[in-house]
Protein backbone atom coordinates (compact mmCIF):
# COMPACT_ATOMS: atom_id res chain seq x y z
CA UNK A 1 0.00 0.00 0.00
CA UNK A 2 1.64 3.46 -1.07
CA UNK A 3 1.83 6.43 1.34
CA UNK A 4 -0.50 8.10 -0.56
CA UNK A 5 -3.72 5.56 0.03
CA UNK A 6 -2.71 4.92 3.68
CA UNK A 7 -2.57 8.79 4.08
CA UNK A 8 -6.52 8.57 2.59
CA UNK A 9 -7.64 5.32 4.29
CA UNK A 10 -6.37 6.88 7.67
CA UNK A 11 -8.16 10.24 7.01
CA UNK A 12 -11.56 8.65 6.38
CA UNK A 13 -11.36 6.33 9.41
CA UNK A 14 -10.87 9.62 11.30
CA UNK A 15 -13.78 11.06 10.34
CA UNK A 16 -16.10 8.13 9.97
CA UNK A 17 -15.14 7.17 13.68
CA UNK A 18 -16.20 11.46 14.50
CA UNK A 19 -19.28 11.20 12.57
CA UNK A 20 -19.98 8.14 15.01
CA UNK A 21 -19.22 10.10 18.03
CA UNK A 22 -20.91 12.76 16.94
CA UNK A 23 -23.98 10.60 16.04
CA UNK A 24 -23.52 8.61 20.03
CA UNK A 25 -23.84 12.71 21.32
CA UNK A 26 -26.95 13.51 19.67
CA UNK A 27 -28.72 10.36 21.45
CA UNK A 28 -28.08 11.34 24.91
CA UNK A 29 -30.86 12.63 26.95
CA UNK A 30 -31.57 13.79 30.21
CA UNK A 31 -34.65 12.95 30.96
CA UNK A 32 -35.03 10.26 34.17
CA UNK A 33 -33.79 10.37 37.69
CA UNK A 34 -30.41 12.49 38.34
CA UNK A 35 -29.27 12.42 41.86
CA UNK A 36 -27.74 15.35 43.06
CA UNK A 37 -24.16 16.59 43.61
CA UNK A 38 -25.12 17.02 47.55
CA UNK A 39 -26.70 13.42 47.42
CA UNK A 40 -29.69 15.15 49.14
CA UNK A 41 -31.73 15.51 46.66
CA UNK A 42 -33.39 13.13 43.82
CA UNK A 43 -34.59 15.03 40.84
CA UNK A 44 -36.98 13.83 37.96
CA UNK A 45 -35.85 15.21 34.66
CA UNK A 46 -38.90 15.35 31.93
CA UNK A 47 -40.33 16.74 28.99
CA UNK A 48 -43.03 19.25 28.95
CA UNK A 49 -43.75 20.05 25.67
CA UNK A 50 -40.36 21.58 23.72
CA UNK A 51 -39.10 22.00 27.09
CA UNK A 52 -37.03 20.37 29.73
CA UNK A 53 -38.53 20.50 33.53
CA UNK A 54 -37.50 18.95 36.51
CA UNK A 55 -39.06 18.47 39.90
CA UNK A 56 -37.84 16.84 43.51
CA UNK A 57 -38.91 13.17 43.81
CA UNK A 58 -36.93 12.12 46.72
CA UNK A 59 -35.42 14.07 49.75
CA UNK A 60 -32.74 12.49 52.41
CA UNK A 61 -35.04 14.32 55.24
CA UNK A 62 -38.20 14.77 53.82
CA UNK A 63 -39.58 16.31 56.74
CA UNK A 64 -38.86 18.74 59.55
CA UNK A 65 -38.17 18.29 63.33
CA UNK A 66 -41.40 17.77 64.05
CA UNK A 67 -42.30 15.12 61.45
CA UNK A 68 -44.53 17.53 59.19
CA UNK A 69 -43.09 17.66 55.26
CA UNK A 70 -40.59 20.08 54.45
CA UNK A 71 -42.35 22.70 52.79
CA UNK A 72 -40.92 26.11 50.49
CA UNK A 73 -40.58 28.58 53.61
CA UNK A 74 -38.11 30.44 51.75
CA UNK A 75 -39.95 31.54 48.93
CA UNK A 76 -40.42 35.18 48.91
CA UNK A 77 -44.02 34.26 47.72
CA UNK A 78 -46.20 33.93 50.70
CA UNK A 79 -48.73 32.00 48.88
CA UNK A 80 -46.16 29.37 47.75
CA UNK A 81 -44.41 29.38 50.98
CA UNK A 82 -46.66 26.35 52.33
CA UNK A 83 -46.45 24.37 49.21
CA UNK A 84 -44.30 21.00 49.72
CA UNK A 85 -40.73 20.85 48.60
CA UNK A 86 -41.28 17.40 47.69
CA UNK A 87 -42.69 16.99 43.89
CA UNK A 88 -41.89 20.95 43.29
CA UNK A 89 -41.00 21.44 40.19
CA UNK A 90 -37.79 24.01 40.43
CA UNK A 91 -36.42 23.30 36.87
CA UNK A 92 -38.60 24.51 34.10
CA UNK A 93 -38.44 26.27 30.59
CA UNK A 94 -34.88 24.77 29.83
CA UNK A 95 -34.46 24.22 25.45
CA UNK A 96 -32.77 22.00 23.49
CA UNK A 97 -29.39 23.94 21.80
CA UNK A 98 -29.38 22.66 18.62
CA UNK A 99 -26.79 20.07 17.58
CA UNK A 100 -25.86 19.88 21.16
CA UNK A 101 -26.31 17.97 24.24
CA UNK A 102 -27.27 20.99 26.21
CA UNK A 103 -30.26 22.89 27.07
CA UNK A 104 -30.22 26.58 27.62
CA UNK A 105 -32.72 29.24 28.87
CA UNK A 106 -34.21 27.54 31.96
CA UNK A 107 -34.85 28.91 34.90
CA UNK A 108 -33.74 27.28 38.68
CA UNK A 109 -34.98 28.24 41.55
CA UNK A 110 -33.00 26.75 45.05
CA UNK A 111 -35.85 26.42 47.66
CA UNK A 112 -32.68 26.39 50.11
CA UNK A 113 -32.38 30.56 49.06
CA UNK A 114 -35.68 31.21 47.86
CA UNK A 115 -33.68 32.67 44.65
CA UNK A 116 -34.45 32.18 41.20
CA UNK A 117 -31.67 32.00 38.68
CA UNK A 118 -30.92 31.56 35.06
CA UNK A 119 -29.64 28.26 34.02
CA UNK A 120 -28.27 25.45 31.73
CA UNK A 121 -27.37 21.67 31.51
CA UNK A 122 -25.22 20.07 29.66
CA UNK A 123 -25.09 15.95 29.56
CA UNK A 124 -21.07 15.08 30.16
CA UNK A 125 -21.86 11.01 29.18
CA UNK A 126 -25.02 8.26 29.74
CA UNK A 127 -24.73 8.77 33.86
CA UNK A 128 -23.31 12.38 34.27
CA UNK A 129 -24.97 15.93 33.43
CA UNK A 130 -24.33 19.73 35.11
CA UNK A 131 -26.56 21.72 36.04
CA UNK A 132 -25.25 25.76 36.10
CA UNK A 133 -27.54 28.37 37.74
CA UNK A 134 -26.48 31.79 37.45
CA UNK A 135 -27.33 35.22 37.75
CA UNK A 136 -26.72 37.98 34.80
CA UNK A 137 -24.26 36.11 32.35
CA UNK A 138 -22.71 32.27 33.27
CA UNK A 139 -20.02 33.49 34.67
CA UNK A 140 -21.66 34.06 37.65
CA UNK A 141 -22.87 31.20 38.84
CA UNK A 142 -22.67 27.48 40.77
CA UNK A 143 -22.84 24.26 38.98
CA UNK A 144 -23.43 20.68 40.22
CA UNK A 145 -22.90 17.90 38.83
CA UNK A 146 -25.81 14.96 39.22
CA UNK A 147 -25.54 11.19 38.45
CA UNK A 148 -28.20 8.80 36.86
CA UNK A 149 -30.17 7.18 39.49
CA UNK A 150 -32.55 4.42 40.07
CA UNK A 151 -36.16 6.01 41.18
CA UNK A 152 -36.94 6.53 44.78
Amino acid sequence: MNKFFRCIVLALLFLFSFSLHAEEKKDLSPIGIWLVGDKEAKVELYQNGEYLEGKIVWLKEPNEADGKPKVDVKNSDKKLATRPVMNMVFLTGFKKEKGENKWVDGSVYDAKTGNNYHGWIIIIDEKNIKLRGYVGISLFGRTDEWTKSEAP
